[in-house]
């Protein structure tokens, strides 16, 4: 059986209209790619919204898959065949909501993504909407938990500079 993606239109809470095209692997992996939304939100913005439509179409739990967002020059400035591919890590809790807290039907939560190397089956499904002659845009390291750790320790590294306290200022 030959996987293809699937369009879809979703109105967002923003009440705010896009089109995503996606493809689920089993109950393993989803990739989705926003295709314009009208003055709207990024994909990246909107992926719980995104990912929520998705999870009630194909009636799933929307924590079970991996979720990767392909952002191409449909939706962002980018050249026709340049791209972007970060896989996405969810959490059942919602923005301010308790640990624990999550019920049935709460909606999730994009914590952080993460660029990943695009697989070249994923580009073959997708050449369509990423254009001619694909190429992944690369970036440094910076968003890597492990770099963020070194920026962080370098930080507190030095002692901080001793403030007033309050009673001390003039």
């Amino acid at each position: 059986m030959a996987i293809s993606p699937r369009l879809k239109s979703f109105v967002l809470r923003s009440r705010e209209a896009i089109r995503v095209v996606y493809i689920i692997y089993g109950d393993g992996m989803c990739i989705f790619t926003a295709i314009r939304s009208r003055f709207g939100p990024s994909s990246i913005n909107a992926a719980e919204d995104i990912i929520q439509a998705i999870a009630s179409i194909e009636r799933i739990d929307p924590l079970k898959p991996r979720w990767f967002d392909l952002q191409t020059h449909r939706m962002y400035h980018k050249a026709p065949g340049e791209f972007e591919y970060d896989e996405l890590e969810l959490d059942g809790q919602p923005a301010g909501s308790q640990p624990d807290s999550r019920s049935p039907g709460d909606r999730i939560h994009v914590r952080h993504w993460y660029r990943d190397e695009c697989p070249p089956d994923i580009i073959e499904l997708f050449a369509q909407y990423i254009g001619p002659n694909p190429y992944q845009q690369k970036h440094s390291d910076d968003h890597r938990p492990d770099v963020v750790k070194r920026i962080v320790d370098a930080l507190h590294a030095e002692p901080l500079p001793e403030f007033p306290k309050d009673d001390e200022i003039l």
